[in-house]
């Protein structure tokens, strides 16, 4: 009986640790949303990568049903195992929008969202927090011509102005950008580090357009925007470049004037 007793208890602890262990492995594909509970690790099919999501650090984020001064935000952290090496990544989402926020790594870029969002009056366990994920494969931006179609707030783009063209080339050779802005010819030089972009000592030509009506208003939005990239996301034909303050430059490899 008392043998009996001791092999069902094996029984019961092997059967628990298979449970555990499925339960802590996730599924994911390039390009496919998939969701990490706290301590879940999720291997990119087909990728030298995986993705733990190690723990919430703060979660400051202003409740629904609340008035704040400040929106706060929500930090954690994930673990990303690269070709056999260890990174440590922290990722930060605003507070007051369901919007997923945006960050890379290597050449990936992470799309990612905090669940569930605080309610007043209500605490969110540990165990209740969900890591929404997209992750996708960044396709080099260099020595390709865009040509800009749209830029503005996330949400909110504007095409440019009918009539102009505004291109960006970055040359790989030289680490420099420059094209059209509009008007006047324009340079820079830049930077990829781990797929996120900074653009600096960006210069002009000084010539005056008259026509089309808001063109040299454009082309200064244009350049600081791109003086403000932060890091970009592109496929063979489209290329978005996310700049500070939640701004967007979106570019696609089709010419001519819009």
């Amino acid at each position: 009986m008392r043998r009996l007793a001791i092999l069902l208890a094996i029984l019961i602890i092997l059967f628990s640790y298979g449970c555990t262990s499925q339960a802590y492995e996730v599924e994911a594909y390039l390009g496919q949303e998939f969701d990490l509970y706290i301590g879940q690790t999720a291997l990119i099919e087909d990728e030298q990568i995986k993705f733990k999501f190690v723990e919430v650090v703060t979660d400051s984020r202003c409740p629904e049903g609340a008035t704040c001064i400040w929106q706060g935000e929500v930090t954690c952290i994930v673990e990303i195992t690269y070709f056999e090496s260890l990174y440590r990544k922290t990722l930060t989402q605003p507070g007051l929008t369901q919007e997923p926020s945006r960050d890379v790594f290597k050449e990936y870029s992470i799309t990612f969202n905090v669940q569930p969002y605080p309610e007043l009056g209500k605490d969110i366990k540990t165990n209740e927090y969900r890591l929404q994920l997209v992750i996708e494969k960044n396709f080099m931006l260099e020595d390709t011509k865009w040509f800009l179609k749209s830029y503005g707030e996330q949400g909110n783009l504007k095409d440019i102005i009918e009539g102009t063209q505004i291109t960006a080339t970055f040359n790989s050779s030289e680490g420099q950008v420059g094209g059209s802005a509009g008007c006047n010819i324009y340079g820079g030089r830049y930077q990829l580090i781990d797929s996120t972009l900074s653009v600096s000592e960006v210069v002009s030509t000084e010539m005056a357009c008259l026509l089309p009506e808001g063109v040299m208003e454009q082309e200064q939005e244009f350049l600081s925007f791109l003086a403000n990239a932060q890091s970009f996301q592109a496929d063979d034909t489209t290329l978005t470049i996310f700049c500070s303050g939640g701004r967007q430059l979106y570019f696609t490899t089709v010419t001519g004037f819009q």
